[in-house]
């Protein structure tokens, strides 16, 4: 064999090892060095004709998350008193999410099984005070929630998986409440712990037990959950502003378990929440009951009939669009409303060794404008609202901390923002500089835009010491474009996401 030959062997053999030992950055670069020795040997297109290029250093190497679909059930258990009143909640979401890995790789579908309780406390104002235009309150509780996520290499056994999860946690509301409301949860867990398989028989039942399939990721967290609701009558005008805030703040740990060439690691995160849902209605109710006393028999003439009270009241002509008129015709309150919502989640992963190797934050921000229909009939009480046009925005910030650059980047963050903003008690501070030091070129910075569709159903019965009250929410997020940061150039499209 002569020298080009041995040559060859050689550069094939350590072509292999390399791409079976070490990671895609050191890979490409060591590839790229041997090709220029013998081009012909695992190197792409006709020698000296089209060089392997390493890709831009700036563009993120974790997956896109381009399709997330979810459903929750939520429960809630009310002590009714005249300003004050006691409340526990419990509930359980699923998700289906699909990330695009890019470069020839499958994409990687997940199932995020999650499940909550709360127990807390809120004051209102009593229904018979001198502000009878105001039904308003606030509430605050304290959270714990758990959560197994479910990976997938196939799109078809991932929505198979999903769609059997989805029949067997939120298929009925009734399991729901009582598997995760703090009042019957914990004697529910006692009664599938019992010997014999008489536990197991009693978590099928409630739709309990876990799947026989281990999850890839568990996360745990706890916090508080909170927020005020508002029904503000404006005036003499038919309309009214109604809507529910909220917030959480928690803390958890999240681990990843090892599978194929992932290693274990474990996370340690804060996450913080913030949601405005407010809708205008028109005030109808009454002028449905007069309606139907003029004109029992006629739909259109009650809807004409309203037409002329709302003219009558706002001082001009007025049309009713289609939508409220079938919601006339069915007895609702109908508006329209806008939700908007924004949280920031923090974390740091420690390797099997407890060694810091990366520093992640994920803003989520999501809007949209929607139709919402009311009902009441005595005690008991429903609305649904769907979105007609929403938005998301998720973007990720991400650090490599075992890469030299990355790790004094945020040494210095560390020393120069978080050590000063804690001795003056600023909290506005390290966020400020956590995201200059992104736009100044540490780390990658990725986002991903979503068209958004929501819909909500809530269904709640209030009695004189004790009420109820059931919700039931469907997202689903669609990403429509994906970009990263270039320090110097600005956002460039990230093509790794396929998005057209």
């Amino acid at each position: 064999m002569d020298g080009v030959g041995v040559l060859a062997v050689a550069v094939a053999v350590v072509l292999g090892l390399v791409t079976a030992g070490v990671n895609d950055t050191v890979r490409d670069g060591v590839r790229r060095e041997l090709c220029k020795l013998s081009p012909s040997l695992g190197c792409p297109g006709p020698p000296g004709t089209q060089p392997v290029t390493m890709g831009d250093p700036d563009e993120p190497g974790g997956a896109c998350l381009t399709n997330l679909h979810s459903r929750y059930g939520e429960f809630t258990a009310i002590g009714n008193g005249r300003i004050f009143s006691i409340l526990s909640d419990g509930g359980t979401q699923l998700q289906l999410r699909r990330y695009v890995n890019g470069n020839g790789k499958p994409d990687t579908w997940q199932v995020w099984d999650m499940s909550w309780m709360d127990v807390g406390g809120g004051v209102g104002i009593p229904d018979k005070s001198r502000l009878a235009f105001l039904n308003a309150g606030a509430w605050a509780t304290a959270e714990g929630s758990k959560a197994e996520i479910y990976e997938f290499d196939n799109e078809k056994e991932a929505r198979e998986f999903y769609k059997k999860m989805e029949n067997y946690r939120i298929g009925d509301p009734i399991k729901v409440a009582v598997r995760t409301n703090p009042l019957t949860g914990p004697a529910h867990w006692l009664a599938g712990h019992l010997p014999f398989g008489i536990g197991d028989r009693i978590g099928d039942q409630i739709g309990a037990n876990e799947p026989d399939r281990k999850p890839a990721q568990e996360y745990w967290d706890g916090g508080l959950y909170n927020g005020f609701y508002n029904d503000i009558q404006l005036g003499p005008l038919p309309l009214s502003i109604v809507g529910k805030n909220f917030g959480t703040t928690s803390a958890g740990v999240w681990r990843t378990y090892a599978q194929g060439d992932k290693k274990e690691n474990t996370t340690f995160y804060f996450q913080g929440s913030q949601q405005i849902m407010e809708s205008a209605e028109a005030d109808i109710d009454t002028m449905i009951k007069k309606a139907k006393k003029r004109f029992p028999n006629s739909v259109q003439n009650r809807i004409s009939d309203v037409e002329r009270q709302l003219a009558d009241k706002l001082g001009t002509t007025m049309k009713l669009p289609d939508p409220v008129k079938r919601a006339i015709a069915t007895d609702s309150g109908v508006g329209i409303g806008l939700r908007g919502t924004g949280s920031t989640w923090i974390g740091i992963t420690v390797d099997e060794n407890g060694k810091p190797v990366e520093f992640t934050q994920i803003d989520d921000k999501q809007g949209s404008w929607h139709l919402r229909a009311d009902l009441d009939v005595g005690p008991a009480s429903a609305w649904y609202q769907n979105s007609q046009e929403g938005f998301r925005e998720r973007t990720t910030k991400v650090l490599d901390l075992t890469k030299p650059e990355d790790k004094a980047a945020f040494d210095r963050y560390l020393k120069t923002s978080v050590q000063p903003a804690a001795a003056t008690q600023n909290p506005i501070k390290p966020f400020r500089d956590l995201n200059q030091m992104f736009l100044d070129g540490a780390g990658t910075m990725s986002t991903v835009n979503f068209d958004n569709e929501v819909s909500t159903f809530n269904a709640s019965i209030g009695a004189v010491v004790v009420g109820g009250e059931w919700e039931y929410d469907q997202t689903t997020s669609t990403a429509t474009d994906a970009s990263y940061w270039k320090p110097g150039t600005g956002w460039v499209k990230w093509d790794k996401c396929g998005l057209g």
